[in-house]
């Protein structure tokens, strides 16, 4: 039997923890286009407490749009896996790539997208 599985690279989301928050704008650049040319589809960003969290403990190097943003050059929307689950839900009921939504979902909220939102673009990209 084969197995299908996606491999999510935490290593500028939870990997942050490791050098204490601190990637750089170039940093990241860099490791988002090797890991891109090396054919990683998933890249988790973000502080490696979760979303906004260098508003409530150790401040990250750059902000989470920051990380966002410098993915979204790439094609690619860094995402916290945690929403993995709603994104995929809504994409499989409408019928759309989930890295598209992923993608247009950081186009309206890079921080904080809700299954409403995920639902929402889902329908938009199938033309409903």
């Amino acid at each position: 039997m084969a197995y299908q599985f996606d491999i999510i690279d935490v290593t500028l989301g939870d990997g942050s923890n490791a050098v204490d928050f601190q990637f750089s704008k170039q940093e990241t650049y860099g490791i988002v286009k090797g890991l891109t040319e090396a054919g990683i589809r998933w890249i988790e960003l973000g502080h490696g407490y979760g979303l906004n969290a260098s508003n409530c403990s150790k401040p990250a190097k750059e902000t989470d749009e920051t990380y966002i943003t410098i993915a979204l050059t790439y094609g690619y929307a860094g995402f916290r896996s945690a929403f993995s689950g709603v994104m995929k839900k809504a994409a499989a009921k409408y019928g759309v790539d989930p890295r598209t939504l992923v993608i247009e979902s950081c186009k309206v909220d890079r921080v904080n997208p809700t299954e409403e939102l995920f639902d929402r673009l889902a329908a938009r990209l199938a033309g409903k």
